[in-house]
């Protein structure tokens, strides 16, 4: 099962993405599991074109979330999407962790890293087990979650023939 795509594209909204956190500063953030979570604006994705067409097809919902520093989020699946569209807003160290189930279900097997490039969109594959681990300050991440019938596979085709191959990374 594949646990993640690269997109080929750089965005071309990083920087006003930053700067909605600025502008956000200490007001009040959302809840959404163990991350704070404000939306983004429809208007500024409507900037980043090939991120647009995949919002406005899949039905995608953009949030920014936020992970406090020093923090855990353990192996799960998601729960109301498929799969999403990350991108890494901050420049702290975090990872972010795919596994299989062992057949004995004893634990995982097969851990696979995910390190993001720098303005770079990743669809991940949130039916596959994944977790985070953050580090010394706040992890901000673009995520635009796309719920079912639009599963991983057919966002990734649709990448593929629209946008172009990137890399991806396979779970045996």
């Amino acid at each position: 099962m594949q646990s993640y795509y690269k997109l080929i594209s750089q965005s071309s909204i990083f920087d006003r993405l930053r700067q909605l956190i600025s502008d956000q500063g200490d007001k009040e953030w959302g809840a959404s599991f163990a991350f704070q979570s404000i939306p983004v604006p429809y208007e500024l994705v409507k900037l980043d074109t090939n991120l647009f067409h995949l919002m406005e097809k899949f039905n995608g919902l953009p949030f920014i979330l936020r992970m406090r520093p020093m923090a855990f989020y353990p192996f799960h699946v998601d729960l109301g999407r498929l799969c999403t569209i990350n991108m890494l807003l901050t420049d702290t160290p975090c990872e972010t962790y795919f596994g299989s189930v062992s057949p004995s279900g004893g634990g995982l097997l097969d851990i696979d890293i995910l390190n993001y490039d720098h303005s770079s969109y990743y669809l991940l594959n949130t039916q596959t087990m994944h977790s985070v681990i953050n580090k010394n300050g706040y992890r901000d991440v673009l995520s635009i979650g796309f719920k079912s019938p639009n599963s991983f596979e057919i966002v990734r085709d649709y990448c593929v023939e629209q946008i172009g191959r990137a890399s991806c990374r396979e779970r045996v």
